[in-house]
């Protein structure tokens, strides 16, 4: 039960990055995505930690990583000045929807592995 709320908690806010992406937002904004999206990854890796299956955490961790260091490369270039018109910061706006639905398809592959090692341990995240 827990990973499936923590589940439908990130694709809002994935959805919500996307839309950023899109609109070409600033950093604070893309920044504050990338943060609710972190939030939610840590609340899903500690609660499986937490239940003994914290070997399983690796590659949603390994996403997770990837996108705060995409995340630490737009603010190193919006500090330096660049501008949201840039060609350079186009491109690095465009990598960061698919990192975040690798975070989702990694937290789904999660839940279901969790639930096949120990049905009825999704319902103990709660």
């Amino acid at each position: 039960m827990f990973l499936a709320d923590q589940s439908a908690l990130l694709v809002s806010d994935i959805q919500a990055l996307v839309g950023l992406v899109r609109g070409d937002a600033g950093i604070q904004q893309i920044s504050n995505a990338i943060g609710s999206i972190n939030a939610v990854v840590m609340k899903i890796i500690s609660e499986t930690e937490a239940t003994g299956f914290g070997e399983l955490i690796v590659r949603l961790d390994d996403c997770r990583e990837r996108l705060l260091e995409a995340s630490q490369r737009g603010q190193d270039m919006a500090s330096s000045g660049m501008a949201t018109s840039d060609r350079d910061w186009r491109m690095w706006s465009q990598t960061l929807p698919p990192i975040a639905f690798e975070i989702n398809r990694e937290a789904k592959e999660l839940a279901q592995r969790v639930d096949k090692l120990a049905p009825g341990a999704a319902d103990d995240f709660s």
